[in-house]
């Protein structure tokens, strides 16, 4: 047996209590920051999409920062979903579909049909389509958007389409593992190559009419592979980001701040705001890398904050604060879906004629106010609802009470058990050796139950409920 005799660098503390046993992996804390802050992004973006002076320089500083939500969510949900899935051998590519496809599809479908049903009552706005001639004419048009993916649901009209293809990228990570960075390398290539035809070309490929670059999932592809690769070796990953982490901030602030500073020589030049801001244009992969990087190192601080010195743990993890942040992670899939039902409430209201009186980013700032706290509102109130999986994806809470404390099953304990978490040389294992060359996990441990709102999944299908991705 291999002794351990190397001191541990300091880093986030794992929570040594007892927790249950599951099939599925334990929930990454730091993603309860980065879900609920990419869900303000999408509202901000959409918010300034229709109360804003959309020609104004300021217009395109913002919103190129704040369409980064939308790649922030397919990193985040291929991550996760990679993170399940990797190397787990009952894994079932026909139980995934089954089970993601019940998750995803039926709210999609009846959020489709609630704008839908909304613009018949006389709601106008984004996401609304337009009502005129038979009933037939209706009914029809409610068929072409539940298969083109009408306004903001394209996000989940590409995630379907991410999904019919993930098990072929699963078993391409699994066969290929000495390959991962070559992996990484070619879907960034092959994002270069998309994203200059897009922007400078106005490529489409769209069989579908007018169904835009933005539904397609090859508009998307290094986000999904470089979310898939870091899921399937997302300890060493945390591990490594958090002893380079004051590194990696200042990199991605600087990377964010170099985009910027592009953004605005390229406007003083003569080009237009909207266009230099266009999220598929190449400079814009740098600038949501960097992205990326702040929003994971503000969730490993506040996980690292939020579980504490062990002996004051208890007045942390277990807080209101730390429950406030772990229920907006988890309300933020059904924050996405119904955002923009209040944002048409606001527009059919009038509420752009406040910029007559106060500058467009007071109306701005307010859209978004309302709208996070009015669709915050909403998800809880479906949560607790026999409704829940169908409107929000996720499972129905109880009647009282929050998500399950930060701690429980919510940081990757075994991992840190283990010598994987951030800060923790490897532990010995009386059974199994450890190879001091190694900085990847060399076993599988039993880990914690998943901590998020929705059941564990069965055996043989750890991709089941129990983690709740789709941002």
């Amino acid at each position: 047996m291999l002794t351990q005799t190397a001191r541990p660098v300091p880093g986030p503390a794992f929570d040594p209590r007892p927790t249950r046993v599951r099939g599925s992996r334990p929930h990454a804390a730091e993603l309860d920051v980065v879900r609920p802050v990419a869900s303000v992004l999408v509202i901000l973006t959409h918010a300034m999409q229709m109360f804003a002076a959309t020609g104004s320089i300021f217009y395109g500083a913002i919103t190129l920062e704040s369409q980064a939500s939308r790649h922030v969510f397919f990193f985040v949900s291929a991550l996760v979903l990679t993170w399940q899935a990797y190397q787990r051998p009952r894994w079932s590519p026909w139980r995934f579909w089954g089970r993601r496809g019940l998750i995803i599809v039926v709210p999609y479908a009846l959020w489709v049909l609630i704008y839908w049903a909304v613009g018949l009552a006389g709601l106008h706005g984004d996401t609304i389509p337009g009502h005129a001639g038979s009933l037939l004419a209706n009914v029809k048009s409610a068929g072409m958007q539940l298969i083109t993916g009408p306004g903001h649901l394209y996000f989940v009209f590409v995630l379907m389409q991410f999904y019919l293809v993930f098990p072929l990228l699963l078993a391409l990570l699994q066969r290929a593992q000495r390959w991962h960075w070559a992996i990484l390398g070619a879907s960034l290539a092959v994002q270069l190559v998309v994203t200059f035809a897009l922007h400078y070309g106005h490529w489409t490929w769209s069989p579908w009419y007018d169904l835009g670059s933005t539904r397609q999932l090859s508009s998307y592809v290094f986000y999904l592979v470089a979310g898939a690769v870091i899921g399937a070796h997302l300890p060493a990953v945390r591990a490594w980001i958090w002893r380079h982490r004051w590194l990696v901030l200042i990199a991605a602030v600087a990377i964010i701040l170099a985009v910027e500073a592009w953004y605005g020589l390229t406007v003083h030049s003569g080009q237009s705001a909207t266009g230099t801001a266009d999220p598929f244009s190449p400079e814009a992969i740098a600038s949501y890398t960097g992205t990326f990087a702040l929003l994971w190192m503000i969730g490993a601080f506040w996980a690292n904050w939020s579980r504490g010195r062990p002996g004051r743990r208890a007045s942390r993890s277990d807080g209101r604060l730390s429950r406030l942040v772990r229920t907006t992670s988890d309300n933020s899939y059904g924050v996405y879906l119904s955002h923009i039902v209040f944002l048409d409430i606001l527009a059919t209201l009038g509420l752009s004629r406040l910029n007559a009186h106060l500058p467009w980013p007071v109306t701005v700032l307010i859209a978004v106010l309302v709208a996070w706290t009015a669709a915050s509102l909403l998800t809880v109130t479906l949560a607790r609802t026999p409704l829940s999986r169908w409107l929000t994806g996720r499972a129905r809470r109880p009647g009282r009470g929050g998500p399950p404390p930060v701690g429980w099953g919510t940081d990757l304990g075994s991992e840190a058990r283990a010598g994987t978490e951030p800060g923790l040389a490897p532990a010995p294992d009386p059974g199994h050796p450890v190879q001091p060359s190694s900085t990847f996990p060399q076993q599988h441990h039993r880990s914690s139950e998943n901590s998020q709102s929705t059941p564990g999944p069965d055996t043989g299908d750890i991709s089941g409920p129990g983690a709740t991705l789709t941002r």
